[in-house]
């Protein structure tokens, strides 16, 4: 894989416990970026993480588990490095070859670019669904998104390159989920642009549905991050979301590779699931009518 050596840029990896997916992406991490350009944030990692990094001579910042946030630790890179460009991957994201080429290559012009996502060989086939199905994951081409564009203002930082510039003007939030969304309202608020990096991709995935807890937690945050646009998500949105969603996961289990047995599970259990996810959504719109306690019970908080 050539390497991009025309643009001044730095790879920040985001690292905690992430010793297997890290043994698969190094090989391609390095062929595509010097180790020069590479500083790694480990937050406390148990598993070894630190270590293998060391091993193929990466440079490793350790950053307390307790002072943890996306937001946060990404802000700290303005620390290290004066670079034109900085480049963010998650841990537990493994690069497709060619990833980073076409990711920096996409900022040419923005502000920020971000990577597409396939869901990995373990994924649920609910939260398949969800990235097959994303506004951005599921288009066959690139997208630029600006004020006055017709595409849904969106970011992922699992996979983005940002401008130092940018990222020194605007700071990611310091909030426990959603910092990419909350930055992307604003920059592009403000006149700024975000390209959609279709051609380059990473296997990431969380197996949100495995865990009832996960699923109440991960979408009463969604709708509490869109809380400000409820106007746009009437009965309508909320009438047709179950038996569409349905459909989908029918066509997922139909299309992936799983035992008989274990697609009957999923295609009986579904709509419990997908009610639980529209009900934690609807009430993270209405979160602020909704009391604390209710929400420290739930653990909403």
């Amino acid at each position: 894989m050539r390497r991009r050596r025309n643009r001044d840029y730095t790879l920040f990896l985001i690292c905690r416990n992430n010793i297997k997916p890290l043994k698969a992406s190094l090989p391609t991490i390095l062929k595509e970026c010097e180790r020069e350009r590479i500083i790694a944030f480990d937050s406390e990692s148990e598993d070894g993480t630190d270590r293998l990094l060391k091993e193929n001579r990466i440079k490793v910042v350790k950053i307390k588990k307790s002072g943890f946030s996306h937001g946060r630790t990404r802000n700290l890179s303005l620390n290290y490095s004066k670079a034109e460009v900085f480049v963010f991957l998650n841990g537990d994201a493994i690069p497709v070859p060619g990833w980073l080429n076409e990711l920096i290559k996409g900022i040419d012009g923005c502000d920020a670019a971000f990577s597409r996502q396939i869901p990995d060989a373990s994924c649920d086939p609910l939260r398949i669904t969800d990235l097959i199905h994303h506004p951005y994951f599921r288009r066959s081409s690139c997208a630029y998104i600006a004020k006055n564009s017709d595409n849904p203002i969106m970011f992922d930082t699992v996979s983005c390159a940002i401008r130092r510039e940018t990222l020194a003007k605007y700071n990611l939030p310091d909030v426990t989920f959603g910092e990419d969304f909350l930055w992307a309202q604003l920059v592009v608020r403000d006149g700024g642009r975000i390209f959609y990096a279709h051609n380059s991709v990473v296997i990431h995935s969380h197996s949100i549905y495995k865990s009832v807890s996960q699923i109440i937690r991960r979408h009463f945050e969604e709708g509490r991050l869109r809380s400000g646009l409820r106007e746009g998500y009437k009965i309508g949105y909320f009438l047709k979301f179950l038996p569409s969603s349905f459909l989908l996961d029918l066509m997922t289990l139909y299309l992936i590779q799983m035992p008989l047995r274990k697609k009957v599970f999923w295609l009986v259990t579904e709509p419990f699931l997908r009610i639980i996810q529209l009900a934690s959504f609807y009430a993270g719109l209405h979160h602020n009518m909704i009391p604390e306690r209710i929400k420290r019970e739930v653990g909403w908080v």
